[in-house]
């Protein structure tokens, strides 16, 4: 009799214990649903708030080249008059220089939602996919470089300012020797080398960008 009872409480024992494991693993799948769930929520915002900040980038880069494109063709265009300075292309020239004396724009991406994401570590916990891998890239390869790129023609830009300052000054070129011109010819030539270079990597980032921002695997991992 009292080994019937024994077993009949063992049974309820292991039948307790096995409802308790049952609900604890219910509990932790739905723990890790919920978990996985706010993830991807996370990394959602993150990937639609890069694309509004690469949105504003695009358009920022867009303006840059259009005032670096001209920049580049006045140069190509004062370098073929410069040989020659006379009365009746002197005006023409002084223009075209006094467009390269204006302001030197480069380009600075907006770097909040990527900032923040790394900087609080949740760029780690993003699911290791080909977007979140373009973007990674776009941050740490291809704006990195621009922005070199772009650091380096302002050097230009300066050095070439503070050559001709006093150009700059009057707004229109000084009679020169020949050996003055050819001088002129070269720093021309040597920012019109690097700003070639500028422009190409724009381009090249332009094309990154718009991969980015018209990526429509977004939403597709549910």
């Amino acid at each position: 009799m009292e080994q019937n009872k024994t077993g009949k409480y063992f049974k309820y024992a292991i039948g307790e214990i096995a409802l308790v494991m049952v609900g604890i693993l219910l509990a932790l799948q739905v723990n890790n649903w919920n978990e996985g769930r706010k993830a991807k929520e996370h990394q959602l915002i993150f990937i639609l708030s890069v694309k509004e900040d690469l949105t504003t980038d695009r358009q920022n880069l867009l303006n840059i080249i259009n005032i670096q494109n001209e920049r580049y063709n006045n140069t190509q265009t004062l370098l073929k008059g410069l040989p020659i300075i006379n009365d009746v292309n002197k005006a023409s020239l002084d223009s075209l220089m006094f467009g390269l004396f204006y302001d030197n724009p480069t380009f600075f991406p907006t770097i909040g939602s990527y900032q923040s994401a790394l900087s609080s570590g949740k760029l780690n916990q993003f699911e290791n996919n080909e977007i979140i891998n373009k973007i990674i890239r776009m941050y740490d390869n291809h704006f990195s470089r621009l922005v070199y790129n772009g650091e380096a023609l302002d050097d230009r830009y300066f050095k070439f300012l503070e050559k001709y300052k006093f150009e700059n000054r009057i707004k229109q070129l000084r009679m020169m020797t020949s050996e003055q011109n050819i001088e002129f010819q070269d720093y021309v030539n040597w920012y019109a080398g690097i700003n070639e270079f500028y422009l190409k990597r724009c381009y090249e980032t332009l094309e990154k960008i718009n991969e980015i921002i018209e990526d429509k695997d977004t939403l597709s991992n549910d």
